[in-house]
């Protein structure tokens, strides 16, 4: 209970008409002695009006009691008939025990207004944490009304420490201003031992003692009538508020009988509600988690199998890939040994240009291999559709090539008949040698006187055959080597073209490679990537599913505390146990036709708000990278999913 400040108000009243008006003036003013600037309140005090003819002094007053030497003005004295006139004595001890009692009187008193203020802010406490407890269960539209009344709690909290520093300090001065008058009363209990003293200091005391009981006992008659009117007032507000009350009351015995059994059906009402509440809410919390492991299973295969089929593919696009890189090293390795043999043969050729046997069966052999050749680059190179121009050009430098050894057999057939006709020429010389030489020896047995003929002879006579037949069969030489001289060296630039275009082709299958590669390499990234956003749909169903939790459990603990709380007014719980009714069918209708197909289009829209731009041409440029590298491989185009699709229970359909 805060002190009545009428008391305060008296008691300051009876100093004042003990002491005179300095009082008043020091009050307002403050003693400069005993407050220094630091140790003043953090806030000004409340200024106090007061309004009454016996405390109001003169400033004759004023002026006497600014001289060195205060005394008590002759207005205030207590003169009564029959008392002498105090001594000089007297008025020095009155003046004493006045500055002693000054400092006393304005610590109490500004312990009393710590006080009050104190009891001000407890109240004010009080009522916001009730404000706080009300806005627990009904929150306002306001959203910062609840870090104002943290703010308000704490601001308050700082103002009762202060108040609470502020009457100990002041405890400290009162302690430490009583001291002095503590001593004089012993002082004056010391010297009330003299006799010769004793006499005038007990009439002196008495005295002040018959002053102070005279004003104590007026403040006192003036504070208990106050008081007692005061309690009066509030006795009849009481008794008029019991009055109202107890009318109700008695209003309210009457209908508690017929509410007691309703209160029973009600409670029996509310325990089946909270039974059902919380069986559908459990319902609900198992539909709810099974339906989102369902779904999330659902999303994490239907992802698992694109990137599956999708790695698939693309795994079996780069086996083919390398299938034809070894396909096509094994024929360059092949070619290049053809080649080896074909130039270690123009080697031999060159070097035997002179045996026709031989240049017949490496034209034929040369014929067989460029046949064979052909047959295996065009089966070889249909497996390359890619390259259909270069396959063209070879296909036509081949048929130059084919055509150009035609060219080469008919000539050789040429030549070969021509050696032919030479042998048969050489072999009629020989003959006609022959007879020649018969005709000799018979022309010499029929006439030995005549000369014989020598071998020299002879070869003279047949030396301009032999000639003609050696330049003839020069000529032909020179001709065929004429003929091959051309046609190696178109068979070398022939040669020199396929193996750079071979170069051409396997650079481009190792380009292929490096594509296979980075195309792998994007994959995996678009991987992660996938696997990323699926965390953050995770997540946030999580999250969902935990603020579903959440206000569950809300209706669940407001369903409880309805069911614990007694009502006192039948009209109250009647609306509870309707709000509990339009709760429990909001409940069901929500959980009757629950969807989630905006919940699915708000993720897909806070991931691709919640997605740097960056990162969205990323993943565009990988999409696109995909759809190209996939139509080199087959001309079947996958299908993304486009803007157009349809969501159904969270996933999005194709078009086709």
């Amino acid at each position: 209970m805060s002190p009545d400040p009428l008391k305060s108000r008296n008691t300051q009243q009876g100093f004042h008409l003990k002491f005179g008006g300095g009082r008043k003036r020091d009050s307002i003013h403050g003693d400069s002695s005993q407050r220094q600037a630091g140790d003043g309140p953090s806030k000004p005090k409340r200024n106090r009006p007061v309004n009454r003819a016996d405390e109001r002094s003169s400033a004759a007053q004023r002026d006497r009691i600014e001289k060195p030497v205060p005394t008590a003005p002759a207005s205030h004295k207590s003169r009564q008939p029959g008392n002498p006139i105090k001594s000089q004595a007297s008025d020095r001890s009155s003046s004493i025990t006045a500055s002693i009692l000054r400092p006393v009187l304005d610590s109490v008193c500004e312990r009393m207004t710590w006080f009050q203020a104190r009891h001000k802010h407890s109240k004010i406490l009080d009522r916001s944490r009730e404000i706080q407890e009300q806005s627990h269960y009904n929150p306002s539209d306001y959203p910062g009304s609840a870090d104002l009344l943290v703010d308000q709690e704490q601001q308050i909290r700082e103002e009762i420490e202060n108040a609470n520093q502020r009457i100990a300090f002041t405890d400290e001065t009162i302690a430490a201003a009583l001291q002095p008058l503590l001593q004089q009363v012993s002082e004056a209990c010391a010297k009330s031992c003299n006799p010769s003293k004793a006499s005038e200091e007990q009439a002196v005391l008495e005295a002040k003692l018959a002053a102070v009981s005279i004003t104590l006992k007026k403040e006192a008659q003036d504070s208990i009538e106050q008081e007692s009117a005061g309690l009066q007032q509030k006795l009849q507000e009481l008794v008029e508020s019991h009055m109202v009350k107890l009318k109700d009351a008695i209003d309210l015995e009457t209908e508690q009988k017929q509410e007691k059994k309703l209160n029973n059906k009600l409670h029996s009402l509310r325990k089946t509600l909270t039974q059902e509440a919380e069986d559908r809410a459990t319902n609900l919390r198992k539909t709810l988690a099974h339906d989102f492991e369902k779904r999330v299973a659902e999303m994490e295969e239907t992802i698992i199998q694109r990137h599956k089929k999708k790695i698939d593919q693309l795994e079996k696009s780069l086996a083919e890939a390398n299938l034809k890189n070894a396909k096509l090293h094994d024929s360059l390795k092949s070619l290049e040994a053809r080649f080896d043999q074909a130039a270690s043969e123009q080697g031999r050729l060159l070097k035997s240009l002179v045996d026709e046997t031989q240049l017949s069966q490496k034209l034929q052999q040369l014929s067989v291999s460029k046949d064979e050749k052909l047959s295996k680059l065009e089966a070889r190179l249909e497996s390359l559709p890619n390259h259909a121009s270069k396959l063209e050009q070879l296909e036509e430098d081949m048929r130059e090539h084919s055509k150009f050894i035609e060219k080469k057999a008919e000539q050789q057939d040429e030549a070969s008949t021509r050696l032919e006709a030479l042998e048969s020429t050489s072999s009629k010389a020989f003959e006609e040698v022959k007879k020649i030489k018969e005709h000799v020896q018979s022309l010499g047995s029929s006439h030995k006187s005549a000369t014989a003929l020598t071998d020299r002879q002879i070869l003279e006579v047949i030396r301009p055959e032999l000639d003609k037949s050696d330049e003839k069969l020069k000529n032909g030489i020179q001709r065929i080597q004429d003929g091959l001289t051309p046609f190696l060296s178109k068979e070398r630039a022939s040669r020199e073209a396929l193996e750079s275009q071979l170069e051409d082709i396997s650079g481009q299958l190792s380009e292929l490679q490096s594509e296979s590669s980075t195309t792998k390499t994007k994959l995996s990234g678009f991987a992660e990537d996938s696997n990323k956003n699926r965390h953050l749909v995770i997540e946030g169903m999580k999250s969902l599913e935990n603020e579903v939790n959440g206000r569950l459990d809300l209706v669940t603990s407001e369903l409880k505390s309805i069911t614990r709380v007694p009502k006192p007014d039948f009209e109250l719980s009647r609306d509870a146990y309707e709000g509990i009714c339009l709760q429990l069918q909001a409940l069901d209708n929500w959980q009757n036709h629950f969807n989630t197909r905006g919940l699915f289009k708000e993720i897909v829209a806070y991931i691709q708000n919640a997605l740097p731009e960056s990162a969205r041409m990323k993943i565009d440029r990988l999409e696109a990278r995909l759809t190209a590298f996939e139509n080199s491989f087959s001309q079947k185009r996958r299908k993304l999913p486009g803007s157009n699709a349809a969501m159904v229970n969270g996933h999005q359909q194709d078009s086709a």
